[in-house]
């Protein structure tokens, strides 16, 4: 039966030009989608590495993350152009193998909601996850039944190794700094003030009171913003009725809260005419360098008279203890992922506009 197959295949390229294509197309799709934004894919790998129980491995994730999108990148476009066609059938069948291979952890063990196999951009089920990397597995032993070897030429073994560098830097570029291409409601020049206010406005005109009439009993159902009901003498309130929230995994402009010693301090910190927040996701995963670095800017902003704030998923008291004399407050860890996409860095607000996002690798002199 192979025997047969493969003498099919050597007198008909079209199946094995159309695996060819289809599986240059995804891989290079795949590649550029998480060099967009690779902080997303280093997350995602701590996902899975948190569901293997191996965190020691979080240390290399950001590596692992910019040497994926870069043989995703070179596969899919050695693919393209045709060039080492017998190593590139042989290494996307193996690549193609290892992704079916976790994809079928994932839907026996669930332990991810998605696989992040094009980032945040299309998520698919676990299910359809598995279906798609075999179908991609039996495209590529299409692709290796039926590929000729032949010998590469110099200008198209070039453009593989262009396309593969040129992610890598671009990837690890994002890394250092901010996504090329933000997704999330938290972009450069939003003015949340103004975004959440809509939000709560929004939620006002669609929440809803039950009132009962004092004088004959009757209920009755006001707008919340309806000034009717406000009449105490009229009116005794019973209960609000307020539009359930869809359930989401996707940060919203609402999910925007920092907290400290369990008081909100969002609104005052968004009136403040200047305003730095010093993200540190993870105080105890912070190296001494970049330790040492976060103090000194808190400390340079602190001098400009600046309010200064400290904001991590960690306890205040940890933060504390590695930043004392500055103000530290809380914020959800998956909402200050998308606020900044990185683990460390600066963000700097001008009465609640989002005027600078940077990541602490780009910042080179504290002062």
């Amino acid at each position: 039966m192979n025997n047969r197959f493969a003498q099919y295949l050597a007198n008909h390229r079209w199946p094995t030009i159309t695996a060819r294509l289809l599986l240059a197309v995804v891989f290079l799709f795949s590649a550029v989608v998480k060099t967009l934004d690779p902080y997303g894919t280093v997350l995602k790998l701590e996902e899975y590495f948190a569901a293997a129980g191996v965190e020691w491995l979080d240390e290399g994730s950001a590596f692992m993350a910019v040497a994926l999108v870069t043989i995703e990148s070179l596969l899919g476009a050695a693919l393209l152009v045709g060039a080492w066609p017998r190593t590139m059938a042989r290494l996307a069948v193996v690549v193609c193998s290892l992704f079916a291979l976790l994809t079928l952890w994932v839907v026996i063990a669930n332990p991810v909601a998605d696989c992040g196999c094009f980032g945040d951009l299309i998520v698919l089920s676990n299910g359809a996850t598995f279906a798609k990397n075999i179908l991609l597995l039996a495209l590529s032993i299409v692709l290796l039944l039926g590929v000729r070897q032949r010998r590469t030429k110099l200008l198209v073994a070039v453009v593989p190794l262009v396309v593969g560098a040129a992610v890598a830097t671009f990837a690890s570029y994002a890394l250092i700094d901010q996504p090329f291409v933000d997704r999330f409601p938290f972009k450069t020049g939003t003015n949340l003030r103004e975004e959440m206010n809509k939000v709560y406005q929004e939620k006002l005109q669609n929440s809803y009171v039950i009132c009962r009439n004092l004088h004959d009993g009757r209920t009755e159902r006001f707008g919340a913003d309806d000034p009717t009901w406000w009449d105490e003498s009229e009116w005794e309130f019973v209960e609000m009725e307020s539009p359930e929230e869809e359930s989401t995994i996707e940060v919203k402009m609402s999910d925007f809260a920092i907290t400290a010693g369990g008081l909100d301090i969002t609104a005052q910190l968004l009136e403040m005419p200047m305003c730095r927040l010093c993200i540190v996701e993870d105080v105890s995963r912070l190296s001494e360098e970049e330790l040492a670095k976060m103090r000194a800017l808190t400390m340079t902003f602190i001098r400009r008279v600046e309010r200064t704030v400290v904001v991590t998923a960690s306890s205040l008291k940890a933060a504390s203890l590695k930043f004392p004399g500055v103000e530290v407050a809380n914020m959800d860890a998956v909402t200050m992922r998308a606020l900044l996409r990185a683990p460390a860095g600066v963000v700097t607000l001008e009465r609640g506009v989002i005027r600078q996002k940077l990541g602490l690798g780009v910042i080179k002199n504290p002062s």
